[in-house]
């Protein structure tokens, strides 16, 4: 059976237009030892940028892996990510109805959302590959949530010792108990690396692009205490979160960005303290707002339908 595939998403507006070649070309740089080892699709939402369309466009026609969506408007991380991931439910349909494939030959088994300015190190697919395999045939069951270190760069793409406004960005500690980890989450206030989320993890979570009025800004973060909660009650074959000491991603850090000055005002805090309180689901059913943008962005919105023809049992199982 072949190794997993990955969908690495990414969201870019006029902001990190000026990084997107970076981005790209860290995930085309990615070690591959074998044919079977893995693959991916690296799916760019164009989030109200025109030149990074334009740009992305032209990229996806010399390198197939390059999945191109394009939102007239800026409608946030929440919205791009989220009309990545449809244009990949609706892809793995048309291919059902068009060629026959099983939509477990096309659909990703894991998610990882790394931001316009950012990258992956050149290891990092292989070694979530390879962790990914080595838990299959330890335990028999595969990562919920997997994800390394951060090598943090400025601007330039200059190494820097430390985030300046995440003290213990990377200081990740070394238990394998979920409310360790957390209690840990909320200390640092941020996760480090880009994580790689189980395709039902990701594809479960609701994380909303508002949250009591003020957008939401550190969508990965979410998504990964929300992946991390759901591995404390998921049953078998899929089951807990997988910490590697190896740096699998480049964390860009650039004078004057948003996340700078927002985190100033305790906006991860706010964000954490509003799943952790309850304020929203992120396992909740799509809400009509949601079926009406797919259906302005003419794709098809049937989570529950792809859910159904995915043969859980078999799913995301790395070769042996």
């Amino acid at each position: 059976m072949p190794g997993p595939k990955f969908a690495i998403l990414t969201a870019t507006h006029e902001g990190t237009f000026d990084y997107l070649p970076y981005c790209i070309e860290s995930a085309r740089a990615q070690v591959i030892d074998g044919p079977d080892q893995y693959t991916y699709q690296h799916v760019i939402v164009s989030d109200g940028s025109e030149r990074a369309w334009e740009y992305t466009k032209a990229e996806a026609e010399r390198d197939s892996r390059i999945v191109p969506v394009y939102l007239e408007e800026n409608q946030g991380q929440v919205a791009a990510l989220r009309a990545g991931e449809l244009a990949l439910i609706n892809a793995s349909l048309d291919a059902l109805h068009s060629r026959g494939e099983h939509v477990n030959e096309t659909y990703p088994n894991y998610f990882i959302v790394v931001d316009g300015d950012d990258g992956l190190t050149p290891t990092a697919l292989s070694d979530y590959s390879e962790t990914s395999r080595q838990q299959w045939k330890t335990t028999g069951t595969i990562p919920g949530v997997m994800f390394g270190q951060a090598v943090i760069i400025d601007e330039h793409g200059k190494t820097l010792d430390d985030v300046p406004h995440i003290p213990g960005y990377n200081n990740i500690p070394d238990t394998s108990d979920v409310d360790s980890f957390l209690a840990h989450m909320k200390v640092c206030n941020h996760l480090p690396s880009k994580p790689a989320f189980h395709w039902e993890f990701f594809h479960l979570s609701r994380i909303p692009p508002m949250i009591n009025g003020e957008r939401v800004v550190c969508v990965d973060w979410l998504l990964a205490l929300s992946g991390l909660k759901m591995c404390r009650i998921k049953q078998q074959p899929i089951s807990g979160y997988v910490h590697m000491p190896t740096a699998t991603s480049y964390y860009r850090v650039r004078s004057g960005q948003a996340s700078l000055s927002e985190s100033a005002n305790g906006a991860w805090e706010r964000e954490r303290v509003a799943l952790v309180n309850g304020e929203f689901d992120p396992f909740a059913p799509e809400s009509g707002a949601i079926l009406e943008a797919c259906q302005t962005l003419g794709l098809t919105p049937s989570r529950l339908a792809l859910r159904e023809m995915m043969a859980f049992e078999t799913r995301g199982l790395p070769s042996s």
